[in-house]
């Protein structure tokens, strides 16, 4: 039962990462989007780095089933905790959110842009 508590919590912090990276990136944000006085691109109401990004969802999720933080900057997760991959690049317009192989959950990494939101499905385990 334990097993199956873990699992859909992982999982939970990882649906949520997305939905979240998604409202705050969307095509919209394109119009918004503006440049700081040293060029640097911002996009109103989003993170612009991974850090910023981390903070935000760490509010809503703190802890993984394995120990630690919910979210780690990682592109790959942490097989041994559960924890949520994760990193932003392009000034925190593009996220990279991993969900990593955990108790025989598939590992999968989704990438969200303004652009296009692409996803990379599980693959089987080995």
């Amino acid at each position: 039962m334990q097993k199956r508590l873990d699992i859909a919590q992982t999982h939970t912090h990882f649906t949520a990462a997305i939905k979240t990276a998604r409202q705050k990136i969307s095509p919209d944000l394109i119009k918004t989007m503006s440049f700081s006085d040293n060029g640097i691109p911002t996009m109103e109401g989003a993170p612009s780095n991974t850090g910023e990004w981390i903070s935000l969802f760490s509010t809503r999720a703190t802890s993984v089933p394995g120990g630690g933080p919910a979210y780690i900057v990682n592109r790959d997760g942490s097989k041994l905790t559960g924890a949520i991959g994760f990193s932003a690049t392009n000034y925190g317009g593009e996220v990279h959110i991993s969900r990593p192989p955990f108790l025989g959950l598939r590992g999968q990494k989704v990438i969200i842009t303004p652009i296009e939101m692409t996803y990379d499905p599980p693959r089987a385990q080995r």
